[in-house]
């Protein structure tokens, strides 16, 4: 039995970038993509901006956030790195959040692999200056020697902002502080979130103490303002000079699990500047945080990089609303971790809330589609994909609002790694192989993550 589903000729944009092409089967590929493309003339075009553009006929919403699910080792490392490389290259504000700090690490390989042969290059380049005397000539070969030794790759690569957020490093304290890169009622409601998480009753269950924190604060806030640098440990360290034994003591034991911690990136005494949030492309990643797994529960030992993640959040809200003028495009790695606690899905939804009218392009990287269900319209995904999860069939299918039976579990099921169900603006949906074409820049997707090696491997 044929669904219209099934039939689906185009999805995605008019123009844009390739990322793969709709898949019309049912049937598995048995893990030979290849097969899979070779089947289809369809090819899928994606340019994640157009979503928020007005006058476009046939679209059902203007959502520009997207996220991508999937369990471990389908594709969906490979999709978002794929689709953070391409809209880099675009006139965007582009934030990439690492939280495993793994990306810098696999550039930097790529680009040593690719210069190692640039003394070659350097030689060729210089026999064709003296062979050629047309200018125009010259020129186009040597942008063709160039390319032949991905010159072009390692200048993209020097082109991003690679910041390793490392908190052993005295330099990176403060780099997430609320009073280092935010002002007023935003600055107040993380100092808040941070400071709660870190003393959990200790800071909710007296009164007294919560009070006192709150003077502390706007005390800080009012020296920030006039221009002295200060951070949340000013605010602890005020405390412990209160005549009431219980306020200083609470403040000595948050000054006491602070040091020597990852949360220095977060409590400092604002000497330090916070990341810069104006560098065109920006890769954020954090050593050694300790995130559990998604169906692990928060304990004692997750807390220092729950705070971590929710000053991360707060940054990339912070990153989108700042200038609507200016179109920025943020991707969101292991999202999921948000949804752990009620203060981290609050940030999140914050984060969600930016959206079109500051021209702000959220991507959330997440692993189950319970992840990025909303009730809320505003909050939803005006572009998703969602690749093989086994547990969540009839969920995934529900969500993506298609009949929950045999055809289309087998349809879901079926799905060799590479391949992914795709949602776009206009309310298409179809089954995609993703295919980035170009081994020689796919090869910067290859992570632990990720078993994916090359489009030559997986798609």
């Amino acid at each position: 039995m044929k669904i219209c589903f099934l039939l689906v000729k185009k999805i995605g944009s008019d123009i844009g970038f390739p990322i793969g092409r709709i898949d019309h089967a049912v049937e598995s590929w048995a893990g030979d993509y290849k097969k899979a493309l070779a089947s289809s003339t369809n090819a899928v075009f994606l340019n994640l901006f157009q979503a928020n553009k007005q006058g476009i006929a046939g679209k059902i919403t203007d959502n520009p956030a997207f996220a991508i699910v999937g369990q471990t080792g389908e594709g969906k490392s490979f999709l978002t790195k794929g689709l953070f490389l391409c809209h880099s290259l675009l006139k965007a504000l582009t934030l990439y959040i690492d939280p495993k700090n793994e990306m810098k690490a696999q550039y930097m390989k790529i680009k040593a692999k690719y210069e190692a042969d640039f003394p070659k290059m350097e030689f060729e380049i210089e026999q064709a200056r003296e062979a050629i005397e047309d200018e125009e000539q010259l020129y186009w070969v040597i942008r063709g020697i160039e390319y032949k030794y991905y010159k072009p790759v390692v200048d993209y690569i020097n082109n991003i902002h690679f910041v390793s957020l490392d908190a052993k490093e005295e330099n990176n304290h403060g780099a997430l502080d609320p009073l280092v890169f935010l002002h007023g009622d935003a600055c107040k409601k993380i100092s808040v979130k941070v400071t709660e998480e870190l003393l959990g009753e200790k800071y909710t269950k007296e009164d007294k103490f919560e009070i006192a924190f709150l003077e502390s604060l706007d005390a800080v806030m009012s020296e920030r303002e006039k221009g002295k640098k200060v951070g949340l440990l000013n605010v602890f360290e005020r405390l412990l000079d209160s005549t009431d034994e219980m306020i200083s003591t609470r403040a000595n034991l948050a000054l006491r699990k602070i040091k020597n911690s990852q949360m220095e990136l977060v409590f400092s005494h604002g000497k330090n500047s916070a990341v810069d949030m104006d560098a065109r492309i920006t890769v954020l990643g954090v050593t050694g945080l300790n995130l559990p797994k998604a169906d692990e529960k928060i304990t004692s030992d997750h807390k220092e990089s729950l705070i971590i993640m929710y000053a991360l959040g707060e940054f990339c809200r912070e990153f989108g609303e700042r200038d609507r003028t200016q179109e920025t495009i943020i991707f969101v790695d292991e999202a999921w971790f948000f949804n752990k606690t009620e203060i981290g899905a609050s940030i999140l939804m914050s984060m969600k809330r930016v959206g079109r009218s500051q021209n702000n392009f959220l991507g959330l990287i997440t692993q189950s589609i319970s992840d990025v269900e909303t009730e809320d319209d505003s909050t939803a995904f005006g572009t998703i994909f969602s690749f093989r999860e086994p547990t969540e069939t009839d969920k995934v299918l529900k969500y993506f609002k298609l009949p929950v039976e045999e055809t289309t579990q087998a349809w879901y099921d079926n799905m060799t790694k590479g391949q992914c169900i795709m949602r776009d603006p206009f309310g298409r949906t179809a089954r995609i192989t993703v295919d980035f074409q170009l081994p020689e820049v796919t090869v910067l997707f290859d992570t632990v993550e990720t078993k994916m090696k090359n489009t030559k491997v997986v798609a």
